[in-house]
């Protein structure tokens, strides 16, 4: 197959470095798992392959900020993972850097401690890991986490390697627990200034990993102010914290299931079976066929198919080109139907 690599050019290189080690996960014993540019599971029925796959994927999935769809841009969505996460703990930890922050004469500057970049750190990777990972195994295997324990055993155990940062993981009487957080070096610098303004105005100037969050003097006037602002300047910092582990390993991820030529072949008749049986809906006991998160992602997709050119749209047409001798379309047949993929053969 000779396909025009000039056509196709990607605008930025991400490379995917992640080991995963597993113990006890449904059919599987024990892995190691380093993942490639390329990489291909071959072994037996029921050796675990599919476990594997979806393993992966429910892992780059809890890296994706919030569960809006993909097609929201994704910096907007990383935004929203942060203002996610529950960070009073820390607020109240810290209540003496609010007094220091309170205190700080106008263009003089502040570093905010080491100790409490860490513990922001920590709270994030609880909710990647704790929350994020367990509700995505839930969603992508369609089970309960105590359903993924190998016959026989009571817990499994994961251990997660991401650019170097280690998270060991175990599932333990009945949640899935952080054992050792990663030893994240986050080798930034953030600083806090306070200068005059008529508004209420944060900036946040960067240069590399150094950070300056700049407060103006009216958040500062009085109790109701004061407390607004210092909250505000935590909710930055791990926005702040948020980002910096986000860009080193989310990455979109797609899975594309086994029986997919199936389900394409079945999912209008899946549609109108539950648009049909919608006036019974509090009425009688509705029967609703269960499928994998992976399975349900697939369908979403099909059904909210973009019309649009995207990034990999010339590289599609050149494997169109060479494999089916023609092109998959994108069209709507009917005003009131949703779009469909159809193969049209070149004359």
């Amino acid at each position: 197959m000779s396909i025009n690599r000039e056509k196709f050019k990607i605008k930025e290189k991400r490379e995917i470095n992640l080991k995963i080690e597993v113990e006890d996960f449904g059919p599987i014993t024990d892995g190691k798992i380093t993942l490639k540019p390329f990489t291909l599971f071959i072994g037996p029925n029921n050796s675990g392959k599919s476990y594997a796959a979806t393993l992966i994927h429910s892992i780059f999935e809890s890296y994706t900020p919030t569960t809006l769809p993909k097609r929201i841009p994704f910096f907007i969505r990383r935004r929203l993972f942060s203002q996610e996460i529950d960070i009073r703990p820390i607020r109240k930890e810290f209540q003496e850097l609010k007094e220091q922050i309170n205190k700080l004469k106008e263009e003089k500057k502040i570093e905010i401690p080491k100790q409490l970049v860490k513990k922001a750190v920590n709270i994030i990777f609880k909710e990647i890991y704790e929350k994020r990972l367990s509700d995505e195994l839930i969603r992508s295997f369609a089970c309960t986490l105590k359903d993924l324990i190998r016959i026989g055993k009571d817990s499994f155990g994961l251990k997660i390697n991401s650019n170097s940062d280690s998270v060991y993981l175990r599932y333990q009487e009945g949640r899935l627990e952080i054992g050792k957080y990663p030893q994240l070096d986050l080798d930034i610098k953030i600083e806090t200034r306070v200068i005059k303004s008529p508004s209420h105005r944060i900036k946040i100037d960067r240069e590399e990993d150094n950070f300056l969050i700049t407060i103006g003097g009216i958040l500062l006037e009085n109790k109701e102010e004061k407390e607004f602002g210092f909250n505000y300047l935590m909710d930055i910092i791990l926005e702040i914290c948020t980002n910096k582990i986000l860009e080193k390993v989310a990455i979109p991820c797609y899975y594309l299931p086994a029986a997919r030529s199936g389900i394409l072949q079945g999912h209008k008749a899946l549609a109108a079976s539950l648009v049909r049986n919608v006036p019974y809906i509090g009425i009688e006991r509705l029967e609703i066929p269960k499928f994998s998160g992976v399975v349900s992602d697939f369908i979403s997709s099909v059904i909210t198919l973009p019309e649009e050119k995207g990034t990999f749209y010339q590289l599609a047409q050149d494997f169109e080109k060479e494999l089916i001798k023609g092109e998959i379309v994108v069209r709507t047949l009917d005003e009131y139907l949703y779009p469909d993929a159809l193969l049209q053969r070149y004359r």
